[in-house]
């Protein structure tokens, strides 16, 4: 008796996925607060440049990406949050994150994905694909709750 070969499911990239904006590796939740829905391009795109980052290291990371002197992405934490958790970046005591949500990458590869993050993000607006308007987007969809991104 021959066995079928089992066919591995074509990912679509349009599907809608769940996305935790404070991924469940640094005290997340599946509480609504948490979820929002991307399509699946653009949410592994979100991960292959910030993995699991906190706010502070994701505007930090946005900052270095942008490679542009006058720029500067501040990461503000709204004045009542869902969690009492805090990056372990931005306190000195207090519950901390407990693990490190920087991860190793190839910096050619990251420019590729956040080139790419961004035109997803205006392909989703249907707007132009600047600073201004990725960061509008992340602070909407994609980043931890708590937090806001501002240029300056």
């Amino acid at each position: 008796m021959a066995h079928k070969k089992k066919r591995k499911k074509r990912l679509n990239p349009k599907e809608k996925t769940r996305h935790h904006r404070r991924p469940t590796s640094i005290h997340g939740t599946s509480d609504r607060r948490n979820l929002s829905t991307v399509v699946r391009e653009m949410h592994e795109a979100w991960h292959h440049v910030f993995g699991n980052m906190c706010a502070p290291k994701i505007a930090a990371t946005i900052e270095s990406l942008a490679n542009r002197p006058d720029l500067h992405v501040a990461c503000i934490r709204r004045p009542e949050p869902f969690y009492d958790f805090q990056c372990h970046a931005e306190i000195k005591r207090g519950r901390r994150c407990g693990i490190s949500c920087i991860m190793p990458f190839v910096v050619d590869d990251l420019i590729k994905s956040w080139n790419s993050l961004q035109t997803l993000i205006a392909k989703a607006t249907k707007m132009e694909a600047s600073i201004v308007n990725t960061v509008a987007y992340i602070n909407a969809h994609l980043l931890d709750a708590d937090y806001k991104l501002e240029l300056i």
